[in-house]
């Protein structure tokens, strides 16, 4: 049986969307991915400071029932 994995960079839109819930009309590309189509498993990288990580992902976290990792990457760029 395959599974399906979301990989994904942490951007700035989606450390919006915990901040400023109210003021966003949306919550950010990954929960709105997360929103519309079923993963198995959420493997995350991020090159922004942990502490404005953290409470992503803890917010991330309470927002959906799937297992994410997330780790600490030097990008040069997201792309």
């Amino acid at each position: 049986m395959s599974k399906t994995i979301l990989i994904s960079w942490i951007g700035a839109n989606d450390l919006k969307a915990c901040v400023a819930e109210d003021a966003q009309p949306t919550p950010g590309p990954i929960a709105a991915t997360l929103q519309a189509e079923s993963f198995d498993s959420v493997e995350l990288i991020y090159n922004y400071p942990e502490d404005r990580v953290r409470p992503y992902l803890e917010w991330l976290k309470g927002r959906v029932r799937v297992p994410i990792k997330a780790a600490y990457a030097e990008l040069s760029s997201p792309v």
